[in-house]
């Protein structure tokens, strides 16, 4: 009877996740819209915080090298200038500790170590709201509706379903496909790709990565060097520069759950050496 009771009601959490992103319709206008009053003053009480671009000049200071400016032989440079509009990237949702507590369970309730827990199934939900709000109003300006999803890609590496598992219900929502074509090794083939996207691109992937990746689109190792192991509430935003060629980068604070931070990770550090390391799952 326990089992039962806790399968249900797991079954409920994760179908709420869902339910969050088909509730309403956010294309639907309705008359005598009201905003939240104060939703702006906490807008700007963060924004110091929260948006830290970098100028041109910073976000070619030491020479790393852009995936998006390579030009090989023969190709016309043109076709190599990056198109995405807006990149942004988020880690996975909350999974289980090293010690595999609390367990964690698909999106049928069944108990798996490969997806999300009941706190990461509740952000996947949530998340539809953070990039499709309703009537576009986003909480954070940097913000947009992604045209393009992509997760990372089970392999040898890594089989964690977490990064997909995470968008799930946004992929629901938008009705986008997830593009799940590249594996962790294949991280700079994942840039290249979603920078020649013509338009905003979400990435959901795990977080030892992500300060890679950040590297090879800003050409530069500006970027936090170092993703927290304990948070999952935060979103790294690149804005293309047409007149460069270059992006610019921020940080977005989610803001969806109870004990999420507003704080956002320190600039530079030491760049990561390991971003093609396969550590075989145990």
């Amino acid at each position: 009877m326990a089992t039962s009771c806790k399968t249900a009601f797991v079954k409920f959490i994760i179908g709420a996740a869902f339910a969050i992103a088909c509730y309403a319709d956010p294309d639907v206008v309705q008359e005598n819209t009201v905003t939240a009053p104060g939703a702006s003053d906490v807008r700007d009480k963060f924004a110091h915080k929260i948006v830290w671009p970098l100028t041109p000049e910073e976000d070619h200071a030491d020479g790393y090298e852009k995936a998006s400016t390579q030009t090989r032989g023969g190709e016309n440079p043109d076709e190599n200038k990056p198109k995405a509009t807006k990149i942004m990237i988020i880690r996975h949702a909350e999974g289980p500790n090293d010690k595999g507590k609390p367990k964690a369970i698909n999106k049928d309730g069944h108990e798996t170590a490969h997806s999300l827990i009941v706190r990461g199934w509740q952000r996947a939900g949530a998340l539809v709201s953070l990039f499709r709000p309703f009537n576009l109003v986003f909480q954070n300006e940097a913000l947009a509706v992604p045209d393009y999803l992509y997760a990372l890609r089970t392999s040898n590496c890594v089989d964690s379903e977490r990064p997909r598992d995470t968008i799930a219900p946004l992929s629901g929502r938008l009705d986008l496909n997830i593009n799940q074509t590249f594996a962790k090794e294949e991280y700079k083939e994942l840039v290249d790709a979603a920078m020649q996207q013509p338009g905003v691109v979400l990435i959901s992937w795990i977080h030892e990565q992500i300060p890679c990746i950040a590297n090879l689109i800003l050409g530069t190792t500006k970027a936090p060097q170092k993703w927290d192991p304990h948070r999952f509430d935060l979103v790294f935003v690149f804005d293309l520069d047409p007149s460069t060629g270059s992006y610019t980068f921020s940080q977005v604070p989610q803001n969806l759950l109870e004990y999420d931070s507003f704080e956002i990770f320190e600039m530079g550090g030491n760049p990561p050496t390991d971003c093609a390391v396969c550590v075989s799952p145990k």
